[in-house]
């Protein structure tokens, strides 16, 4: 059972990050996800409630535990898919206003020319972090 709840949290993960962030505009991405999460605690609630009902409060507590930090994950770690963004633009675009006269000198030429490679390196960095963080909660839970 926990082999079976992960793997969805992995499809639905990998699938939002690696194709649904890079279909969405940078703005959505940030105010997306966080959005997302504070409407989705309330059915959460509703699930719980009928958890407890159902199988039992030590149980269903358990399941709620995994449901929330599921979807604090997701949110957390799309949410920095965004910061990523947000940040590499931001460098770019202020060396390309305020410094253009050094733009093929060093660094700055360095940063411009690897800018795709900087991003995917920290996305990959945050997309682990979400697989893997998740994994522990999950090899942790008493299910």
């Amino acid at each position: 059972m926990k082999i079976l709840i992960y793997m969805i949290y992995f499809l639905i993960f990998t699938f939002c990050y690696f194709i649904l962030n890079k279909k969405l505009s940078n703005r959505w991405v940030l105010m997306g996800y966080p959005l997302f999460f504070v409407l989705s605690l309330y059915p959460a609630f509703l699930f719980s409630r009928h958890l407890i009902s159902e199988i039992g409060e030590e149980d269903a507590s358990e399941w709620v535990k995994l449901i929330l930090f599921a979807l604090a994950m997701f949110t957390l770690f799309n949410f920095f898919y965004g910061i990523i963004n947000l940040m590499v633009n931001g460098q770019k675009n202020f060396h390309e206003t305020y410094n253009s006269s050094n733009l093929n000198k060093g660094s700055v030429k360095l940063f411009r020319d690897n800018e795709n490679g900087i991003k995917n390196a920290a996305h990959f960095f945050f997309y682990t972090g979400g697989v893997i963080l998740y994994a522990i909660v999950i090899y942790q839970s008493k299910i």
